[in-house]
């Protein structure tokens, strides 16, 4: 495995394998091209603005944009292949991109009298997706600034400098020791060591359900499918997914935002202006562009969980409804539709019954979808 074949596997065979192994010397070469592309990026923007060549910073950072979105499957997969190859479970790398987002949220300036911190706040899981990719970016940005700054600050201004370094870190460190460790020589539970010469025979109906597999089964297999069931993992992966989408969206906006507000003269001024239209500091296009596209999948999804768990889709479609009507009339059937939701959500968290059940075969046996939960 050298540099160039690291690259290849990444980007090729495995763009969305979640599943099986990858040796230590896969993930670091793979590692090393995301950093590399990413210093590139970042030294062409800033050498275009000392320049000031303002159009040619726009178009690199719009380029980097998609090159991030681009890298985002292969490069979660590589770490997630690399804890399995050690015998771990995939669960320490979403540790570290919940603590992204707890430290991204504590950056946000909050407001009471406004809702100007909404698309910062919403924008948050697209920054922590894109910055997951390499794992010691924001930790090390972090240490540097702590580093920087300390020695000029006051209490507490100190303690909330530090308050993101003390959350990020013990997550970042425990999944850098995992990475580092040798994998077993041996096959595991998720299958051969890599470079044994063993192919992994799996069927993809034996497969667990993971990010990659819950899109594409939400999205392409069933996209306005509402018979049948869906495990929690199909269901939560996919509203992760949602999650991540709108999140991009609002990073796009706010960076349209930041651009016209810096070149006033600008086209993106004048696309700010006529089609990012705000409503209390709420980008209401960017709002109705998810709900539209996505509002079949994410009902179907729902549907099939709450068949999972033995009670009718009718509890979904029954939401979908209270959410229109709060919207319509808003404060006077808020705290009704915050109920409801909290209600719909520990329905969500149920096991599905074993075994079939009206609404269809268990998606979790063996001899129906998915083999097993999540990894």
């Amino acid at each position: 495995m050298n540099f160039f074949n690291a690259i290849k596997i990444c980007l090729t065979t495995k763009y969305t394998d979640f599943h099986g192994r990858s040796s230590r010397a896969e993930f670091w070469w793979f590692l090393l091209f995301c950093v590399l592309i990413g210093a590139f990026f970042r030294l062409s923007i800033y050498y275009c603005i000392y320049l000031k060549l303002e159009a040619v910073a726009i178009i690199l950072s719009a380029f980097h944009v998609l090159v991030n979105i681009f890298l985002l499957l292969p490069s979660w997969g590589v770490q997630i292949r690399r804890l399995h190859d050690t015998g771990r479970s995939s669960a320490w790398f979403w540790a570290f991109f919940i603590s992204l987002n707890a430290y991204n949220m504590i950056q946000i300036k909050w407001s009471l009298y406004d809702f100007s911190f909404i698309p910062s706040l919403v924008s948050s899981p697209y920054v922590a997706a894109v910055s997951a990719q390499i794992f010691f970016d924001v930790p090390l940005t972090s240490f540097i600034e702590v580093c920087t700054f300390l020695p000029y600050l006051d209490g507490y201004q100190a303690f909330y400098i530090m308050l993101p370094c003390v959350i990020i870190l013990p997550a970042m460190l425990g999944l850098v020791r995992c990475l580092m460790l040798k994998g077993t020589d041996t096959a595991n539970c998720y299958g051969p060591a890599p470079g044994s010469g063993v192919q992994e025979d799996l069927p993809l109906s034996g497969r667990v359900m993971d990010f990659p597999s819950a899109l594409k089964n939400c999205l392409l297999r069933r996209y306005a499918g509402f018979q049948g069931r869906a495990s929690r993992a199909e269901y939560w992966y996919f509203t992760f997914g949602y999650l991540l989408f709108i999140s991009f969206l609002f990073s796009l906006f706010l960076m349209f935002k930041m651009l016209a507000f810096s070149y006033p003269s600008s086209f993106v001024h004048a696309l700010y202006s006529s089609v990012l239209n705000m409503t209390d500091g709420v980008p209401v296009l960017l709002l109705f562009i998810p709900f539209a596209f996505l509002l079949l999948p994410n009902l179907a999804v729902l549907v099939r969980r709450l068949h999972d768990t033995g009670r009718s889709g009718l509890w979904g479609v029954a939401y979908v409804l209270l959410q229109i009507i709060t919207f319509v009339f808003y404060y006077r059937l808020l705290i009704l539709w915050g109920l409801y939701s909290i209600g719909l959500l520990l329905l969500t968290l149920l096991r599905g019954t074993p075994g079939d059940n009206e609404y269809g075969p268990d998606p979790l046996a063996e001899d129906g979808r998915m083999k097993a939960p999540v990894s």
